[in-house]
């Protein structure tokens, strides 16, 4: 079974600090942190994303919707 962790961050990057790459395996196991992505609100949309963040992302955007939603036929993307 695979899973993933989403959260988000309101963030403002500093470009003058040098990035510092994070190891890949740690002492008890693989680095689930290893494969981060940055993706800018305006970029989750339907084909990068899960409903969960896309629900995620309307209340950010202050879209209230509580009506219940039904995917039947929602896949997850092999990207």
């Amino acid at each position: 079974m695979v899973h993933h962790i989403m959260a988000l961050y309101d963030v403002e990057i500093d470009l003058t600090i040098k990035k510092q790459l994070l190891p890949s395996l740690l002492g008890d196991g693989l680095n689930d942190s290893d494969s981060e992505v940055w993706v800018e609100l305006s970029g989750i949309n339907p084909e990068n994303s899960s409903p969960l963040v896309l629900k995620a992302k309307q209340e950010l955007l202050g879209i209230v919707n509580i009506d219940k939603i039904i995917y039947n036929n929602w896949t997850v993307n092999n990207k």
